[in-house]
């Protein structure tokens, strides 16, 4: 991703990629991203619409409980061990909720078994949404919060393409949906990581473990304006 399509300020975890710099993000793609990003598209469509039909929405098929409560962490198939390269996530809220947000996904991907002590799992991104479980932001935390073993952003690209890649057959509603949005966002995803990376080199590794820093990098997100700009480029 060029540097001039991205609003950064340094200092800052606040990412902005403006509509004609996505529309050009999207335009660059190569045809086999292309044509992913489309049929993901329209993947989210259709799972929107099956969720109408049946009455619930994302964040409720994730969660299987009335009251969720703050703190706790809903995750997909918890007791199974994952293999390395797989991506698994929890949800969860806290007390106090970024305006807008019911929760976020943690989504990760399950890393080689570390030779000595540290953690067998790498944070990708998460996915701030609202009671419906529609995306309002994507951010990326510091090494500290999930007690992750630091991907950087090169490798967690990688990881976030596998995913991309993985048969829908073999998913549930809710991956299938959490799996499209990472689809669909990547050139939001990509500048956060790059973000992500430049704020942790310019302050130097002790960042990862300052209890005052949360997130690394940020950016506001709309699923209905990222699929109009996906219609008007590719379709």
């Amino acid at each position: 991703m060029a540097s001039a399509a991205v609003r950064i300020d340094p200092d800052r975890p606040r990412v902005s990629l403006a509509r004609g710099a996505l529309l050009g993000e999207l335009g660059a793609q190569g045809r086999l991203r292309a044509r992913r990003t489309q049929a993901s598209a329209r993947d989210l469509v259709e799972l929107l619409n099956d969720y109408a039909t049946r009455g619930i929405t994302p964040l409720a098929d994730a969660l299987g409980v009335a009251d969720p409560v703050a703190w706790e962490q809903y995750a997909n198939d918890a007791q199974r061990d994952q293999r390395a390269g797989e991506f698994f996530f929890y949800y969860h809220s806290h007390d106090r909720a970024v305006r807008g947000e019911h929760g976020h996904f943690h989504l990760f991907v399950a890393l080689p078994e570390a030779q000595g002590p540290g953690a067998n799992h790498a944070h990708l991104v998460g996915i701030g949404v609202d009671a419906r479980g529609m995306p309002r932001r994507l951010f990326t935390t510091n090494r500290w919060v999930t007690n992750e073993r630091w991907l950087g952003a090169d490798a967690t690209l990688a990881a976030l393409e596998r995913i991309t890649r993985e048969p829908a057959q073999e998913m549930t509603a809710v991956e299938r949906w959490l799996r499209g949005l990472v689809t669909i966002f990547m050139p939001q995803i990509v500048a956060l990581l790059r973000h992500r990376d430049r704020r942790a080199q310019v302050r130097g590794s002790r960042v990862l473990e300052d209890r005052r820093m949360h997130v690394l990098s940020e950016c506001p997100v709309s699923l209905q304006a990222q699929v109009a700009a996906i219609d008007q480029v590719l379709s």
